[in-house]
This record gives C-alpha cells, sequence and structure tokens, in this order.
C-alpha cells in the first residue's frame, strides 16, 4: 500500500529532471509510517537526508536491509511491529551498523520476566516500596555526590534481589488509575533501576549503537505495555515528544500508553535521569506525593555546581549542559527562556552564580556556550584490587 496519489513509478524511477527529494511524507509517529507500508510488490526504504526521505529500495531490499538492521541492532520483531520502540531513518547506512555477539537475554523477552505474584498494586503503593528497595541499593552503590555507581557490589545486596521480583510485579501496578504526579514518580524510579539493571547484566554500551540498543530494545513490561528507555524519556516524560535522533513522537494515536503520558513535558526530568555517563547528575529516588520538589531541589543542586552550568563574568558568558541544546524545545529556543527557567529553578538560592545569572538575563548582554558532555561511563563493574 503506497499513499494516496503515489506511485511505485513515481518513487523509483522519477522523471528525468526532476527533484529526487520531492516527496516529504506527513506521519506524525512510528505507529503511522510502519502501517503505510506492506512489504509486498514495492515498498520504501525512507531515511532522514537534509529534511526530507528518499526513496531508494525495491522490496527485496528493502527487507534484506531492514532484516540485516534488526540484526545488528537486535531490535525484536514484536518492537518493530508495535511501532514505538524504534524508528528507521538510518537504514540507508545499515553496512555500517557494527555487529556484535553478546548475550541476547535482554532482547528474547522483558528484563522483569519471571513468576508474578497476584497482588495488585497501586502506583503509590508499588512506589512506596520501591523507593525502600533503592534507598537501600543506592546506600551500598552509589559514590561521588551519587553520580558514580558500583555495580560490582550489586550481587551482595539483598534488597537487588528483592527488587528483582518487586520489578515483576509492575506487570499488577494499576496505571490507569495514577494521577499525573504518581506516574511521574514511578516512572523516573524505573528508569533509574532499568538502566541499573540493564548495565549490569551487560555492561555499559561501547558505542553510539550499543547505546541505542540500550535505550530502544532494552524494556519492562508495565501493566499491559512493553516500556524501554526511549518510550518512559520521550513518550511518558516528556509528554510525546521525538527523542534524539528520531523523526516521530514515541507513541501514535492507536497506541495505549499514550492515554498515561504526562499532560505537559516536564523539563526537570532531564535532572534526575541516569545516563550511564560522567554527565549524569546525581542519582535519586521520587516520592508520589512530593516527586515535584524533589525534581526541582535536584535541579537546582545539579545547576549550582559546574557540571551543568557556568558563568564566565568577565565575558559575560553562560556556559549551558549540552542537554539545553539538545532539548531546546523543552527549554525554551532562545536564550532568555532558558535563563529564566533557570532563574525559577534556582529561586531560592543565593548564590553568586544566580546573582550575575539574574543581572545577565536583565541587562540582555550575555553569550551562551555549551559544557562538553562527559560520554565516559559512570560506573565500575569489577572491584579494583
Amino acid at each position: 500500500m503506497l499513499p494516496a496519489g503515489v506511485s511505485a513509478e513515481d518513487l523509483l524511477w522519477p522523471p528525468e529532471g526532476d527533484d529526487p527529494l520531492r516527496y516529504s511524507p506527513t506521519w506524525e509517529s512510528d505507529e503511522e509510517y510502519i502501517s503505510d507500508f506492506t512489504y509486498s510488490d514495492i515498498c520504501l526504504n525512507a531515511f532522514h537526508y537534509s529534511g526530507k526521505f528518499v526513496c531508494i529500495m525495491c522490496s527485496t531490499e528493502m527487507r534484506n536491509a531492514i532484516a540485516d538492521y534488526k540484526s545488528s541492532l537486535r531490535i525484536r520483531p514484536e518492537i518493530i511491529d508495535e511501532n514505538s520502540e524504534s524508528t528507521l531513518e538510518n537504514i540507508g547506512a545499515v553496512a555500517e551498523i557494527e555487529r556484535d555477539s553478546e548475550d541476547e537475554d535482554a532482547e528474547n523477552g522483558a528484563l522483569n520476566a519471571g513468576f508474578i505474584g497476584g497482588q495488585a498494586y497501586s502506583v503509590p503503593e508499588y512506589n512506596e516500596l520501591l523507593v525502600n528497595l533503592m534507598n537501600s541499593i543506592f546506600a551500598d552503590i552509589l559514590t561521588d555526590n551519587n553520580q558514580r555507581i558500583l555495580y560490582y557490589k550489586l550481587p551482595d545486596i539483598k534488597e537487588y534481589t528483592a527488587y528483582i521480583e518487586h520489578a515483576r510485579n509492575l506487570c499488577n501496578a494499576k496505571l490507569t488509575e495514577a494521577s499525573p504526579d504518581e506516574r511521574l514518580a514511578l516512572f523516573l524510579n524505573v528508569y533509574n533501576m532499568m538502566w541499573i539493571h540493564v548495565t549490569h547484566i551487560h555492561g555499559p554500551p561501547r558505542s553510539i549503537w550499543e547505546r541505542r540498543k540500550l535505550m530502544n530494545c532494552s524494556y519492562y513490561q508495565i501493566q499491559y505495555h512493553k516500556y524501554a528507555p526511549h518510550s518512559i524519556l520521550d513518550g511518558i516524560l516528556r509528554s510525546n515528544r521525538k527523542g534524539l535522533g528520531t523523526l516521530w513522537k514515541p507513541f501514535g494515536k492507536m497506541d495505549g500508553r499514550l492515554p498515561l503520558i504526562l499532560p505537559t513535558c516536564e523539563r526537570l526530568v532531564h535532572f534526575a535521569l541516569n545516563t550511564g555517563t560522567r554527565s549524569t547528575p546525581p542519582i535519586g529516588t521520587y516520592n508520589c506525593k512530593t516527586v515535584r520538589e524533589e525534581l526541582r531541589e535536584n535541579a537546582r543542586e545539579t545547576l549550582e555546581s559546574n557540571n551543568m552550568l557556568r558563568i564566565d563574568a568577565k565575558n559575560r558568558t553562560v556556559h549551558l549542559g549540552k542537554v539545553f541544546k539538545w532539548y531546546a524545545n523543552d527549554f525554551g529556543c532562545t536564550k532568555e527562556e532558558i535563563i529564566e527557567w533557570i532563574l525559577w529553578v534556582m529561586e531560592n538560592s543565593v548564590s553568586k552564580k544566580r546573582t550575575v545569572l539574574e543581572e545577565f538575563y536583565h541587562n540582555g548582554e550575555f553569550e551562551v556556550e555549551y559544557i562538553p558532555y562527559d560520554w565516559t561511563f559512570n560506573g565500575q563493574m569489577c572491584e579494583k584490587k
């Protein structure tokens, strides 16, 4: 099935002199993109190029490319078919995707697969138990201002074993009955623990492709649906916005997870999530009743440090973390909007940094530069001898 008014000849053999980039689809989500294509007589290889799409492959080539792409990224067919955890924008470069031979257990099913108890949990009930376990685990494995993780300690921590059991009961969490703040707290905690869980099993991602795989392919079963880190961050917490390197929203119009997204994008989550890198903000736990206050306080502490915000008063320059550039649509597309939001987060601060920043904001004469992101792994897998 091709989009209305488009023939196979139009796509594969554009008339001489015609612009090969003239065809620009208008899909709003992965779901709409996938549903427009059936791998029959003709199919499309669509990838992002100069803001538009190029169609270059016949159906056989397309099927082979998709098979290679799935294999190299180890994306499960059921995830692709759900139209939610992955996009195909880079399929034109499939030959360049690096391959590996790691254990594929995580891709064979949910990380929290296993025996599930019969008890149903409200989100506040489930999250309270989760926070108690996380606090005990974090007391043993977090160091360096809660930004570094000692993974090698996990096997000896009884609360981590209890967490693995508790994670299985996410299938019994009544998400549909939860308030936005309750969902916010739960998904923040689940995201951070899922990252620790999958890293403990497979080790840290060693390349951009492994990081992409971790974000899109590792998942928990939560109530009725699968949730990968990407679908939690960009789907739930950012209120169904396009993520980095993706062309469409995570959840399509018919996706069962769409009703669970936050009403608006919560910008503070960017200062709460474990990214597996040295640029990770302090990792904490979040309670259903106080999650907004906890998020704001964590963001304030992060901005008071030099990891996300530095002020060069002499040269009237504000140095911001890369997150402000990567997620500019979340924070505001002008430097004034970003600084205004930072001042709100630091409202109760009496630091010199905030005083200088406020003067910059009211004067209007300042430049913005970005602090290099430190992709170094923020954990330790083995105990040093």
